[in-house]
């Protein structure tokens, strides 16, 4: 074990700096007298990974080129459930390695092809791979070799896991600070999970539907999907951001869904968000009291009446129906009160009352 020691402190500083994970890996990769090690983060069929210098451009080839979807080594890996690490040669035969395409067609002509790996599942879903790679003409990985991994194991796996808990904690503050100033949001995965998420978003229900693994959905189909299509699109690296306006239900305002892309970083292996779902509700402004009126246009009772309906969405002919005036008579008084207020425009004599409401000016 002493020889693993400093190797230990590398992994444990690559938890707090994700970008010394090729570091760590290449210290384990030396130990092992293997060429070359890498870790993939992810679900289905996004990854993010590192690897050692040596194995980097293999690596970027090996993703590149799909062989991430056609790979049977997790899935049969997994199968053995064995906390520690596995060899090819522990679940595939050398006749089946050598019919299978990833071995025949991508590793033995590049000089891989014998494997040793682990497989860590985290708390956000998503599964921790890390494999070292020697000549598969050298023969299976040896048991010594194994056993050496077999004692880091856990300190790896303790990494990845605090890795992931300290993004986490992350997106946590994030959703917190909109949530302070007003405005309701969520961290979403690409598969719709929310990882983290504010009280006043968690308030918006029931236009807000929790499904099944805590999956986000809105109680709106066609804006349902229309919200899936955004964040399947900010996984896959569509990075503009997306509005998306729901109507109001029966239990519910309208709202505007905001769908903004999170970027990775080239070495931000553990961060499983997708995408910042901000969900402002859509309610008519807020307008200035009569007296406030009064006070700034000098407007008579029934002006007033109006300026202040209008700023809440009403148009001429519902403020004329409700007063029990024609469409005509609620013309003119709009026409007064744009005269009076020195404006030119019903749009601009909105915004400025609007804005005042907004203010709480009384």
């Amino acid at each position: 074990m002493d020889l693993l020691d400093d190797v230990l402190d590398q992994i444990y500083e690559a938890a707090l700096l994700p970008e010394l994970w090729p570091q760590a890996l290449a210290r384990l990769d030396s130990l092992s007298g293997t060429t070359g090690g890498v870790i993939f983060v992810g679900a289905r069929d996004r990854h993010a990974w590192a690897a050692t210098d040596n194995f980097r451009e293999t690596i970027t080839a090996f993703v590149a080129e799909g062989w991430m979807l056609r790979n049977p080594r997790i899935s049969k890996g997994t199968a053995l459930n064995h906390p520690g690490f596995t060899r090819d040669s522990d679940f595939l035969s050398e006749e089946e390695r050598a019919n299978e395409p990833v071995y025949r067609e991508f590793m033995y002509p590049r000089g891989c092809g014998a494997s040793v790996g682990t497989a860590v599942p985290i708390h956000t879903g998503e599964m921790v791979v890390i494999s070292f790679e020697q000549d598969y003409r050298r023969g299976p990985v040896p048991g010594a070799v194994v056993a050496m991994l077999d004692q880091a194991r856990p300190h790896l796996a303790r990494a990845a896991i605090m890795a992931a808990r300290l993004h986490l904690e992350q997106l946590k503050s994030t959703v917190s600070g909109l949530d302070a100033i007003g405005l309701p949001a969520a961290v979403v995965g690409a598969d719709q999970r929310v990882l983290a998420s504010g009280a006043s978003f968690s308030g918006l229900a029931p236009a807000l539907i929790a499904r099944a693994f805590g999956r986000l959905a809105l109680a709106h189909g066609p804006t349902n999907a229309l919200l899936v299509s955004a964040i399947d699109k900010a996984a896959r690296g569509h990075a503009a951001p997306r509005s998306i306006p729901m109507p109001a239900g029966v239990n519910h305002d309208a709202l505007v869904i905001h769908v903004l892309p999170l970027r990775r970083q080239a070495h931000d292996l553990f961060r499983a968000a997708t995408a910042l779902v901000i969900a402002m509700p859509v309610r008519a402004p807020a307008a200035p009291p009569f007296d406030m009126l009064n006070t700034l246009f000098d407007l008579t009772p029934a002006e007033a009446r109006l300026a202040q309906r209008l700023t809440q969405g009403l148009s001429l002919k519902e403020i004329a129906g409700e007063s029990g005036v024609t469409v005509e008579t609620a013309r003119t008084h709009l026409k007064t009160v744009l005269r009076k207020s020195g404006m030119h425009r019903q749009a601009e004599l909105v915004g400025f009352l609007a804005g005042i409401g907004r203010l709480g000016i009384r």
